[in-house]
């Protein structure tokens, strides 16, 4: 299955979509808080529209709830953890993560049985990873790092979304793998960083510099000044 989310325009004025069936992770970094809530809304959308089934997962605000329609997350049967304006969550961290890591679990063990079972693709968005990893039990972070590193196998794609730098993230991420290891699977990730001017940088993690491709679909409302 093809999934393709649009992310913004080239200079011809074409639409610039990633594969994320190509893409193993997807950085998405913002400057903007408001930013970050079109990306995430966008991305869930254009999810939501090609997954049959449950096959998605969100750890989001309640904003993109509101913006998505309950009925569309209902529809696809995702694992939600929805974070209110005040904090509060829907599902604990502890639980998002267990959940997430089982489905990773499951998927593993089919194919232990299975080696040539093949799997629909499970879409993981997550709008602000370094939130995520306050989850009060250090083994359950431990998991999701490594269901995030090893999601090659079990054709789960993370979208991860944070204002920190990937650099220091992916570090994290790979630490405890080997070279060849860390090689493959940085060349299966890419980071679009969106910038309130309205433009997107793209890189695959195995790159040394940003390229910027093309504007942004995002852009930050300014208010006038009196």
């Amino acid at each position: 299955m093809k999934v393709f989310l649009e992310i913004g325009l080239k200079s011809t004025g074409e639409p610039f979509a990633v594969g994320l069936h190509e893409n193993e992770r997807l950085f998405l970094s913002f400057s903007n808080p408001e930013i970050q809530i079109r990306i995430i809304t966008s991305t869930v959308h254009q999810i939501a529209t090609h997954i049959p089934g449950s096959n998605l997962a969100i750890c989001s605000s309640n904003k993109v709830l509101q913006s998505v329609g309950e009925d569309v997350i209902q529809r696809n049967g995702a694992i939600c953890m929805w974070r209110s304006a005040e904090g509060d969550l829907s599902i604990s961290r502890d639980s998002f993560i267990k959940q997430i890591t089982n489905v990773a679990k499951d998927r593993r063990s089919q194919l232990s049985k299975q080696p040539n079972t093949i799997f629909t693709p499970f879409f993981v968005v997550i709008d602000d990873f370094v939130d995520l990893l306050l989850a009060k039990s250090n083994l359950q972070k431990q998991r999701l790092i490594e269901v995030i590193t090893a999601s090659d196998s079990t054709n789960m794609h993370f979208l991860i979304g944070s204002s920190k730098s990937y650099l220091s993230l992916s570090r994290l991420l790979f630490q405890h793998k080997r070279v060849e290891e860390t090689n493959d699977m940085l060349a299966k990730s890419m980071e679009a960083v969106f910038t309130s001017e309205g433009f997107v940088y793209v890189r695959c993690l195995n790159e040394l510099n940003y390229t910027r491709l093309f504007e942004s679909r995002y852009k930050a409302d300014k208010t006038p000044s009196h």
